[in-house]
C-alpha cells in the first residue's frame, strides 16, 4: 500500500495519485482509496452516496461491504470514494488497513492535505495520518517551497520519498527537497496544461497524459 499526502492544499496530490494509478494499471489491477474526496470527479464518475468513511462508521464492517463500495473505471483502476461518515472507532481503522494491506491489488491511498500545524480532533485528518503510518510507503507531494518544507519538518509522519511538483521560477528544486527531507525525490512531475484539461473534462483515467505517466513511473518501480 502506497499513501500519498501533502502538507499544503492545492499541490496536486490527487492528480499524482491518479497518474500513479493509471501507470500501475498497465501491469496490475489497482485499487485507489480516496480520503480527500475528489477522485470520482477526476474520473468522470458521479459522486456516490457512500464511501470508505461510511464503512468505517458502520456497525457491520464486512469485507464484502467494502468491496460493494468499489467504483470501476474503464482502465483497470477501481476507486473507493471518501464518503460522509464522521464517527468510528480505532478498531475500525485497524480493520480497514488490515484489509487493504492484504489486498492482492496495487493499493494507493490519497490522504490529501495533512497540516502539521493543526492538532485538532478532526477524525478525518487523524484517519489520513493513520494511513501514512499503515502504508508500506508514505510519499509526500510537494512543490519546492520553503513554507511547505518547513511544515513537513514539523511533522512526525513517516516519509519514504517525495514527489516533487515542478514549477518554473522557484528558487528551490528537487535536490533541495532531498537535502532538507533526507529522502529521495522518487518522481518529478512538471505542471502541464494537458493534465489540467484531462482533469477538467473528467477523462484522466480514460486518456491520461503520457508525460505525466512517464514522470511518475519511478515512484511505483
Amino acid at each position: 500500500m502506497i499513501c500519498l499526502w501533502s502538507p499544503k492544499g492545492g499541490v496536486g496530490t490527487t492528480v499524482v495519485v491518479a497518474a500513479l494509478a493509471a501507470e500501475s494499471a498497465r501491469r496490475a489491477e489497482v485499487l485507489v482509496v480516496d480520503l480527500a474526496g475528489d477522485l470520482p470527479a477526476l474520473a468522470g464518475l458521479p459522486d456516490p452516496r457512500y464511501g470508505v468513511t461510511d464503512w468505517l462508521a458502520s456497525e457491520h464492517r464486512e469485507p464484502e461491504g467494502l468491496r460493494r463500495l468499489e467504483m470501476p473505471t474503464s482502465t483497470g483502476v477501481t476507486i473507493v470514494a471518501a464518503g460522509n461518515g464522521r464517527s468510528w472507532t480505532h478498531d475500525a481503522v485497524l480493520e480497514l488497513f488490515a484489509l487493504l494491506g492484504a489486498d492482492d491489488r496495487c493499493v494507493l491511498v490519497d490522504a490529501g492535505t495533512i497540516d502539521a500545524d493543526r492538532r485538532d480532533d478532526d477524525i478525518v485528518t487523524e484517519l489520513r495520518r493513520d494511513a501514512t503510518r499503515a502504508a508500506d510507503r508514505s510519499l509526500v507531494c510537494i512543490r519546492p517551497c520553503y513554507l511547505g518544507l518547513r511544515r513537513i519538518g514539523r511533522s512526525d509522519l513517516p516519509i519514504a520519498g517525495a514527489v516533487v511538483i515542478g514549477e518554473a521560477g522557484r528558487a528551490l528544486d528537487a535536490h533541495d527537497v532531498e537535502a532538507v527531507l533526507g529522502v529521495p525525490a522518487v518522481a518529478r512531475v512538471e505542471l502541464d496544461p494537458a493534465v489540467a484539461r484531462a482533469v477538467d473534462a473528467g477523462i484522466f483515467f480514460d486518456r491520461p497524459p503520457r508525460a505525466a505517466l512517464r514522470q511518475v513511473r519511478r515512484a511505483v518501480a
